[in-house]
C-alpha cells in the first residue's frame, strides 16, 4: 500500500540575521514547484518549474537546504499548519 500526499500548501520561511531580512516561499502542485524569494516587504522573485517524477523529493530537498541555511518557518505558518488537514490517496 502506498500513500500519496497531495500538497498544495504554501510554506513560508524567513531569515533574519546580521542585517538580512529575507523570505523564501515554496508551493508544490502536481509536478510543479513554485518558489518565491526576496526581501521581506517586497513582492520578491518567482520561479515555477516542472520537476516531473522527482518533484516530491526535490520539494523536500529545497526545504532542507533553506532550513540548513537558517531559514525558519514563520510563526503564522506554524499556527496554520496545526489546523491543516492532510489529503491522502491510497493506491
Amino acid at each position: 500500500m502506498f500513500q500519496i500526499y497531495i500538497m498544495t500548501k504554501k510554506r513560508y520561511y524567513e531569515y533574519k540575521d546580521n542585517g538580512s531580512n529575507k523570505f523564501w516561499e515554496i508551493h508544490k502542485k502536481g509536478n510543479m514547484i513554485t518558489t518565491r524569494w526576496g526581501k521581506i516587504g517586497s513582492n520578491g522573485n518567482i520561479l515555477t518549474k516542472d520537476y516531473g517524477d522527482d518533484a516530491i523529493s526535490i520539494y523536500f530537498k529545497l526545504i532542507k537546504s533553506k532550513t540548513n541555511k537558517g531559514y525558519k518557518l514563520s510563526i503564522d505558518e506554524k499556527k496554520s499548519m496545526k489546523t491543516l488537514k492532510k489529503s491522502t490517496k491510497t493506491l
